[in-house]
Order: structure tokens, then C-alpha cells, then sequence
């Protein structure tokens, strides 16, 4: 059953699984940061065009669209990480979602400080980060969950599986993935009002 009063002291965050995700996720950035610097000039400027009209677009003050973006963004991978979860290709896939999640912020990251510099470190800081880490978090316990769940499903369709049905399980699973979804909601919150009150101190 989803047990809130022990997710709110926080303990859950530091779970195995947990921890390893994040770890995962460090991989990804770092990464990411490193093949920036491996491309093309050609083609980082280009990685730099669409990070510039995708930060003009968002420069526009309380524009629902910055919600819904980075709603919409999250969201690509809680349904990749729902989808694998019921296959036994579930716990791969799980580490391999966050590495790219991790590649792409890593990327992301990295291109905006190569081309910007300091104005590009405080803007990672005080306008992305806030609204990445929660997000992250949320994915992390999505991706535990789902990590979990693979392997109770897997074990479902071997031959020697017990014929207890896994329903009540893929239940719990759902209501735990819900929960964790708060945080990226919340994210998305905190996205739409840095950028609506501060995104305007940047020009790119």
C-alpha cells in the first residue's frame, strides 16, 4: 500500500535503488557535458540555435506553455518508464532512461555555459536547477517503482511463477507512481514562475 507517512520523512530518497538511479543520472550529465565538447563546432551552434528559441519562446513571462512544456518533457519519461515496467525488459530499461535523462541535462547544461559563460552558470542555478532536481526526483521514485515492479511482472511469466495474481501489486504500483508524480508537478510550478519572473533578466 502507498505509505505517505513514511515517504514524507524523506527516508525513502535514500533507499538502494534510489541511490543508484542517482548515480546513474551523475553519468549521464557528466557525459553529456563531455560530448559537447566532443562534436562539431558545426554542430554545437546549432544545438545552440535551438536552445536559444526554445529560452526566447520561454521568455514571455507567465506563459502557461512553460508549464505545460515541462510537464510534457517529465512526462516522456514516467510513460517510456509505465510502458516497460509491465516487460521484462523493465529493470534495463529503467538505467538506460535515466542515463538519457541524465545525457540530455548534461548536454543542456553544458551548451548553455559554453556559449554564455558566467551568465549562463547563474541562469543553470537560480532558473533550471530548482526545477530539474524536484523533477528528478520524481522520475528517480518513478523509476525505482517501476524498476520493482518489472521484476514482480517478469517473474510472473516464468514458468515456475506462483499463480498468486500480481492486480493488487500493479495497484499499489500506480497509487506509488501518482505520489511521485507530485514532484513533478510541483516542478513544472516552480518552472513556470522562475522563468516567469526572472527569465526576463536574461537575454540570449
Amino acid at each position: 500500500m502507498l505509505n505517505i507517512k513514511g515517504l514524507f520523512d524523506f527516508g525513502f530518497l535514500f533507499k538502494k535503488n534510489n541511490i543508484i538511479f542517482v548515480i546513474v543520472l551523475l553519468i549521464g550529465m557528466v557525459i553529456g557535458s563531455i560530448c559537447l565538447g566532443l562534436i562539431s563546432s558545426d554542430t554545437s551552434e546549432k544545438l545552440n540555435f535551438l536552445l536559444i528559441n526554445d529560452l526566447k519562446t520561454k521568455n514571455s513571462g507567465f506563459n502557461k506553455l512553460n508549464f505545460i512544456c515541462s510537464v510534457g518533457t517529465s512526462m516522456t519519461f514516467v510513460v517510456s518508464m509505465i510502458i516497460f515496467a509491465l516487460s521484462f525488459l523493465g529493470p534495463l530499461a529503467m538505467f538506460i532512461i535515466i542515463f538519457l535523462r541524465g545525457f540530455g541535462l548534461g548536454l543542456i547544461m553544458g551548451c548553455i555555459y559554453v556559449f554564455y559563460y558566467f551568465k549562463g552558470i547563474i541562469f543553470c542555478i537560480f532558473i533550471l536547477l530548482p526545477g530539474v532536481f524536484l523533477s528528478s526526483v520524481g522520475i528517480i521514485l518513478i523509476a525505482s517503482q517501476s524498476f520493482n515492479f518489472s521484476i514482480k511482472f517478469t517473474s510472473k511469466i516464468l514458468p515456475n511463477s506462483n499463480s498468486l495474481p500480481l492486480w493488487p501489486e500493479f495497484l499499489d504500483y500506480i497509487k506509488n507512481v501518482t505520489f511521485s508524480m507530485i514532484f513533478v508537478l510541483f516542478a513544472a510550478l516552480i518552472d513556470f514562475t522562475l522563468l516567469g519572473l526572472f527569465c526576463r533578466f536574461f537575454e540570449f
